[in-house]
């Protein structure tokens, strides 16, 4: 969540206020190139990986020489949000990755998305890739500052005691570094981002221990803050095999990790539906030296358990601006007829940047219970 100057912001949200929001061009040192920029309409989308935004900028209705301000040369959009009275908090900061002018509607569309997008585009294909001999922390800054040397990291948790090559065999040839990121970062159990905000890569474990504290409430009905969801039930995989395979031409040794979905009140649980719903995975051309042991293999399959399990149980609610919420962060939600206070993890947000715009939360569960419990 994005700390927020007043707490009374949460308060004031509930009901009929007065938000604001204002668009700056930067330069790439973070400098104010054109401050204020007039938009009449914007969006920011945020998801678990990715930040991006767009925003639709009037121009001259007389057709002049392009303003170079408005190209993607190496600059910045910021986009802040205030009630007033109050201070602006930052909400994206991002690279400018595109514009565009339309005629005869007189409007430029600026497109940002954060430093994530261009460590995907920055293919490894052009080698230079050191990955390390550590620790999976290590692997990960490499990879980020392989693009952006000066990157600013916050790395925490599994990544920084697990030696890189344990749980996965990867392709350093061609491809996305950043899905070399988040596939290091899901065997580890951990997940990875760029605040969009603050600018800064965050690597930590995916840990419950916040489900206990939830950074908002979101509330159907009268007095509530949601005006429209949905909720989606799914069947979702209750088994997971991660198999590892040594790197050895003759007999390679294999360790398969295992997790099975058996929670008594899980609604997907194996003895409640009858079968094993399987999500496979196999990682080859594992150094023997470094084979994980049937432990490790485990904890590698839990660890993918926890997002495909999450699929079980998801909910888009549409709320007035509440733009301090992000990916990640956990929030409860009561609904028309309950339960109340339902704890759910947010997926992603389609937050829209004017004064009367609605905010699209999507979030998932995996620890949905069902009244009806199994032995």
């Amino acid at each position: 969540m994005i700390p927020v100057p007043d707490a009374a912001w949460l308060a004031a949200a509930q009901s009929h206020h007065e938000p604001q929001w204002r668009l700056d061009i930067l330069n790439a040192d973070g400098s104010v190139l054109v401050p204020e920029v007039p938009f009449v309409d914007g969006s920011i989308n945020k998801t678990r990986g990715r930040c991006d935004m767009a925003f639709d900028v009037p121009t001259t209705a007389q057709p002049g020489p392009i303003d170079q301000l408005y190209l993607p040369m190496g600059r910045r959009l910021r986009a802040q949000y205030r009630i007033t009275p109050g201070s602006w908090i930052t909400v994206a900061d991002c690279d400018m990755t595109a514009a565009a002018i339309a005629r005869p509607e007189n409007v430029w569309t600026l497109a940002a998305s954060d430093q994530t997008r261009r460590i995907d585009l920055d293919d490894m294909a052009r080698g230079s890739v050191d990955l390390g001999i550590g620790t999976y922390a290590e692997a990960i800054a490499n990879l980020i500052r392989r693009t952006f040397p000066t990157a600013v990291l916050d790395i925490t948790g599994n990544v920084t005691t697990l030696p890189i090559d344990v749980r996965l065999d990867y392709d350093i040839e061609a491809g996305s570094p950043w899905d070399v990121v988040l596939e290091l970062c899901l065997s580890a159990g951990a997940f990875a981002l760029q605040n969009p905000a603050t600018r800064v890569f965050h690597v930590a474990d995916i840990d419950d221990a916040d489900l206990a504290n939830p950074v908002d409430q979101l509330t159907v009905g009268d007095g509530g803050n949601v005006t429209n969801y949905t909720v989606d039930h799914e069947l979702a995989y209750n088994s997971i095999a991660v198999t590892f395979v040594e790197d050895q031409p003759q007999q390679p040794t294999v360790v398969t990790g295992r997790w099975i979905d058996t929670r008594p009140d899980s609604p997907v649980s194996v003895q409640r539906i009858g079968t094993e719903v399987v999500r496979g995975d196999i990682r080859r051309g594992i150094d023997p030296l470094v084979m994980p042991d049937q432990a490790q293999a485990d904890a590698a399959a839990a660890a993918l358990a926890y997002e495909s399990s999450a699929e079980m149980r998801k909910t888009e609610v549409i709320t007035a601006a509440r733009p301090w919420l992000e990916p990640w962060d956990v929030v409860g939600i009561t609904y028309l007829g309950g339960p109340a206070g339902e704890l759910q993890r947010i997926d992603s947000l389609s937050i829209g940047c004017t004064r009367d715009a609605d905010q699209v939360i999507r979030m998932r569960t995996h620890e949905y219970q069902a009244t009806e419990v199994v032995p």
